[in-house]
């Protein structure tokens, strides 16, 4: 595996995706009926894209005993509540696509744009910024503000969106549950400590789960993360079967943002003898660093998408 360029936390800050919309790759991968491929790319948690690189690993989170095996629900786990800005700016982008609008035509007024959402002067700005920082829309000044031709290259959830595995299944329909394989404490060694930027004597814990959509298996998880960034009371005192996002940011590392690599695979053989999944098939390898706003490396997994029930797109110009 090629060794990943790792942010540091002043070019995170001074990077975190506002890269020009037309930089982001935009081709639609379908796996068990394209050759091997592999992509670098920085996913950030709006989607936008910060910068590309070749890649490295990610990770997520009662009684890992009492778990272990089980299948639980992941429909249950709640998601970060997206901000105003994010809710108008989701608003604006389905405004633009569900409507007769084409390039060069003109937007709504701030006035009108207000009303329709519901929002304050400054909220609603912010959101439009977004836009023309994507390069979606264009300001001239004294005329108001027009659609250009990037807006036609909208992508409904392009693979640059930084979001957990359940949240991505519930997006695409699926109802997914997850069974909790093994959790355990163990030094990183030279591949995990390379992505988490730590010693590889450092203590990190090993999650392994299968996420399920109807008993049939469609993710192979296996991630990683420090013990120090964990709260305290030991492994088995955390539920590994919610959200991890969510466990690191109840400790102040939220991670937003990601480094991945993207690679058409088969399933490890052990692994396809050990939990009987012969009839997985193709994968598609996602293997990604998850940061927080600061550059902190605090995540690493490796997740394997079952290559028949995942397709992922994204715009490329």
């Amino acid at each position: 595996m090629r060794k990943a360029r790792q942010p540091n936390s002043s070019t995170a800050l001074a990077r975190t995706g506002r890269a020009p919309f037309w930089r982001r790759f935009s081709i639609e991968i379908t796996l068990g009926r394209q050759p091997p491929i592999e992509c670098g790319l920085l996913k950030t948690y709006d989607g936008r894209t910060a910068w590309k690189t070749p890649m490295v690993h990610m990770t997520n989170g009662l009684d890992a005993g009492r778990l272990r095996g089980r299948t639980v629900d992941m429909a249950r786990s709640n998601p970060k509540k997206p901000s105003a800005v994010d809710q108008i700016h989701l608003g604006l982008l389905d405004l633009i696509q569900r409507s007769a609008l084409a390039p060069g035509d003109k937007l709504p007024s701030e006035d009108q744009l207000t009303q329709r959402f519901d929002c304050s002067r400054p909220t609603l700005r912010e959101a439009l910024k977004i836009l023309e920082q994507d390069g979606i829309i264009e300001t001239q000044h004294g005329r108001g503000r027009f659609l250009t031709a990037a807006a036609s290259l909208m992508v409904e959830r392009p693979i640059t969106c930084f979001e957990s595995v359940s949240t991505m299944m519930r997006g695409l329909g699926y109802k997914p549950t997850s069974s909790l394989i093994s959790v355990l404490a163990t030094p990183a060694g030279a591949m995990v400590a390379n992505a988490l930027q730590c010693s590889p004597s450092t203590a990190v814990a090993r999650v392994e789960r299968l996420r399920f959509h109807e008993r049939k298996a469609l993710v192979y998880s296996l991630n990683f993360l420090r013990i120090d960034d964990l709260p305290t009371g030991g492994l088995e005192a955390i539920d590994w079967t919610g959200s991890v996002v969510e466990l690191l940011r109840g400790r102040g590392k939220e991670p937003v943002m990601s480094t991945a690599a993207v690679s058409a695979v088969m399933l490890p053989r052990d692994v396809s003898e050990d939990h009987h999944l012969a009839d997985f098939g193709a994968a598609l390898l996602i293997t990604e660093t998850c940061f927080t706003n600061r550059g902190e490396a605090v995540l690493f997994a490796q997740d394997y998408h079952r290559g028949d029930a995942f397709s992922f797109s994204f715009a490329r110009r």
